[in-house]
């Protein structure tokens, strides 16, 4: 048993760090110490080196100056009247068809009435569960 240590050991979870000195201080002692200290500065700088408080206004107004107007794809006129046909001819409602699809009852009508936008994942479980193909 002369491979055993019985020594007790002590766990600090600070590390050295001495109790009341801040990251400036510290930092100074170990200049002082001749020792090799490096930094990071905090925060988002941009090119010109300063935090990007400025930089947003002039996001803000390139903005207001774009004139494009971005529309989303919305569900197809034939889509959702095919949606609305194959439910029918399975004779099922649309809250059928959502509890069938595990999503809300407001999800199928909006594809019925083309106002949702396209999700593949969605059209998938619908075709599955009708057994047809939805897609033009």
């Amino acid at each position: 048993m002369s491979f055993q240590d019985w020594n007790e050991v002590k766990w600090d979870k600070r590390g050295e760090k001495v109790k009341g000195q801040s990251d400036k201080t510290r930092m100074n002692i170990a200049m002082r110490n001749g020792t090799s200290v490096s930094s990071l500065k905090k925060g988002n700088l941009n090119k010109a080196g300063t935090n990007g408080l400025n930089n947003t206004a002039i996001s803000v107004k390139k903005l207001e100056k774009e004139e494009d107007t971005f529309k989303l794809p919305k569900v197809s006129l034939s889509m959702g009247k095919r949606i609305a046909q194959v439910r029918n001819e399975k004779k099922m409602t649309q809250k059928d068809l959502a509890n069938a699809m595990c999503v809300p009852i407001k999800i199928i009508q909006d594809y019925e009435s083309y106002k949702a936008i396209p999700n593949h994942i969605i059209i998938n479980k619908m075709e599955k569960i009708l057994g047809s193909k939805l897609r033009d």
